[in-house]
């Protein structure tokens, strides 16, 4: 009996898998060119995303509010971090889409093979981090507001720091649009 539900449990998922690797196909992204990145980035304030994950707001916050209306404020504040960080993940997403097309069109050029390596390794970073924050804040906010740790708390994940991160795939990425001879005012307005 336990042999045929754990069968039919492993159809399922293979059924379910299948699924989507279909849908992957069928909605594949379209492909995008150096110059296609501004109009596709998402702007992250890093002053804001460095003020919530501050150690002296979240303890200023609790010692001046009831345990009640902090609870509120750290859901807001949780939420809105949850909102920075997956304009990160999209960014990180498109930038790696770019760097994937473009080391395509360019395999015999090493300078921008090399501006194009840095930035997916800075990419890959920055997603590695917002994923597994994503998924340790969704579970916190799951568990209940009293068990919500401190937003400080996310700041370093998996041995990155998320604000650094980012910073170094902005770098990465202006570094790219440099070599690639474009504007770099116009990335570095939208992100």
């Amino acid at each position: 009996m336990m042999w045929n539900l754990v069968t039919l449990a492993v159809l399922q998922w293979a059924v379910l898998a299948m699924l989507y690797m279909i849908w992957l196909v069928l909605l594949k992204r379209p492909a995008r060119f150096i110059d296609d990145v501004p109009e596709f980035l998402r702007p992250v304030d890093l002053e804001q995303a460095e003020a919530l994950l501050d150690p002296a707001a979240d303890h200023e916050l609790r010692w001046k509010l009831d345990a009640s209306a902090f609870r509120e404020v750290q859901r807001r504040r949780t939420q809105l971090y949850l909102e920075l960080v997956g304009r990160m993940a999209h960014n990180a997403r498109v930038l790696v889409d770019v760097g994937n097309r473009e080391a395509d069109l360019h395999p015999q050029d090493t300078a921008k093979a090399q501006a194009i390596q840095a930035l997916q390794q800075e990419a890959v970073s920055v997603r590695v981090y917002a994923l597994v924050t994503i998924l340790k804040l969704r579970v916190s906010m799951l568990l209940g507001p009293r068990r919500m740790p401190a937003l400080s708390r996310f700041r370093r994940v998996s041995d990155m720091d998320g604000i650094a991160t980012y910073k170094a795939l902005r770098q990465a990425s202006t570094a790219l649009f440099a070599e690639f001879g474009r504007p770099v005012d116009k990335l570095t307005l939208n992100y």
